[in-house]
């Protein structure tokens, strides 16, 4: 979930952000009053116009800021919507649009930090994984910038109507590094089941990082999962990642079991015990 903190001296400028918020029909977005005290590593970015001292405060916990010319004073920050001399309401659906495309900080397991992932390290991870075989299907090797950010679109979407299936980057705690991401999808094998996939940069892997990455995830979102069947469709020659998805609690799909009537030729389709101790 993003969230977008407001600060004004302007009472004006407030009254019409405070009206801009009303309107807002986008569930994904939250926008609040700027508190003194609020954590931006929990809490997404701060719009601000002339407020210095509240400005270094966000600055030095790290967040990420919006500032404008205000009284013909610019504030020194990240400026994320270029050439803002005055805030309209155009320039509000732009924040609003970054916003909702910037990995935040969406919940803490085990070793790890983990984000709801923002468009530009789902773009960076898909280059990855398109310089190495079998991560990808063939379908999705050679997409265009546009095809990329309407799947990334989507899936955005898709965790808004059902919150199981979201794509979440990692880190180790503490750092800023995002090292890999773990997705829970709608299945494409059983309308009855859910797909997870999961990636992580080659610097980080043959160290149990991604082993103890996926069992962290695992345990902080298995009560989203309930009773549905959780899947992991892995290509046979990919011998390290069918090793992790059973250290992490998956076992292959037997031919026998009902819940697909057709097991995908040249992968293992493996099948996570919930009830397990991961």
């Amino acid at each position: 979930m993003s969230a977008i903190f407001y600060h004004f001296t302007d009472e004006v400028l407030n009254n019409e952000f405070k009206l801009w918020k009303q309107n807002m029909l986008d569930g994904e977005l939250l926008v609040y009053p700027y508190v003194e005290g609020t954590n931006p590593s929990e809490h997404g970015l701060l719009l601000i116009s002339d407020i210095q001292a509240s400005l270094d405060y966000w600055t030095q916990m790290g967040g990420c800021s919006v500032g404008y010319e205000h009284d013909s004073i610019r504030l020194t920050c990240q400026e994320i919507v270029s050439d803002i001399e005055e805030l309209y309401p155009e320039d509000l659906s732009d924040i609003e649009a970054y916003a909702s495309e910037k990995s935040i900080l969406s919940f803490f397991s085990g070793d790890f930090d983990f984000y709801r992932l923002g468009y530009e390290d789902y773009r960076s991870f898909y280059k990855m994984q398109c310089e190495e075989p079998y991560l990808l299907p063939d379908s999705y090797k050679h997409l265009t910038e546009e095809e990329l950010h309407l799947r990334y679109q989507r899936d955005i979407s898709l965790s808004r109507l059902q919150s199981l299936y979201t794509v979440y980057g990692f880190a180790e705690n503490g750092s800023e590094e995002m090292i890999g991401y773990i997705a829970i999808e709608p299945s494409l094998l059983s309308e009855e089941a859910a797909n997870l996939s999961y990636y992580i940069i080659p610097k980080k892997r043959a160290q149990g990082i991604a082993t103890n990455a996926v069992k962290a995830f695992l345990n902080g979102r298995r009560h989203l999962l309930g009773s549905t069947p959780l899947l992991a469709v892995i290509h046979r020659s990919n011998k390290p990642s069918v090793r992790l998805a059973k250290r992490c609690g998956f076992a292959v799909l037997s031919k026998h079991q009902q819940l697909i009537e057709k097991l995908p030729e040249g992968f293992f389709t493996m099948i996570y015990d919930n009830s397990a101790d991961t």
